[in-house]
């Protein structure tokens, strides 16, 4: 038991949130009530990973994002992919304040835009630059197994890992 933590529903804590972030095994997103996030700005931070998801195909369509089938499944949502490149324990051990040499980058990509500056503050909070990198169908290189995942570094490092910004 976790000191001062308390039970909630899905349902609960996504009303109760500003962002909602998305951190399951992507196989199961499909699981969540489509309506619950209608409205809400939804960072989809889930991998595919084939020990827990299996195929990638049994997940989504051939070539399609992952996070483009999130999306799909959440049409009324915001959806941002984003914390899905660096691990968790980057996240947790690096952050630094703004301004402070060798502060890392997290990337994003969305349809919604008009999120932008959202996500660049939520980002910025946890102690990362925010990196805009274009629309959610150039989201690939965040994906596990492609240029900028497992990638914990600057932001002039990772434009060039994930082809530059949009």
């Amino acid at each position: 038991m976790i000191p001062g933590a308390v039970t909630v529903t899905t349902q609960e804590t996504v009303e109760n949130a500003d962002i909602v972030i998305l951190a399951l095994p992507l196989g199961q997103f499909r699981t969540l009530n489509p309506t619950l996030f209608e409205g809400k700005v939804v960072l989809d931070a889930m991998n595919h990973w084939f020990e827990v998801d299996g195929s990638l195909e049994d997940s989504i369509p051939e070539g399609q994002r992952t996070t483009e089938a999130v999306q799909q499944h959440l049409h009324g949502a915001h959806i941002v992919k984003a914390l899905s490149h660096m691990g968790y324990h980057h996240l947790r051990d690096e952050s630094k304040p703004r301004g402070e040499t060798g502060r890392k980058a997290i990337a994003f990509a969305t349809d919604d835009t008009a999120y932008n500056e959202t996500i660049e503050k939520f980002i910025d909070s946890l102690g990362f630059d925010p990196l805009f990198i274009g629309r959610l169908s150039a989201s690939r290189p965040l994906e596990s197994g492609v240029s900028a995942f497992g990638a914990n570094v600057t932001s002039d490092v990772l434009k060039q890992l994930v082809g530059g910004t949009r």
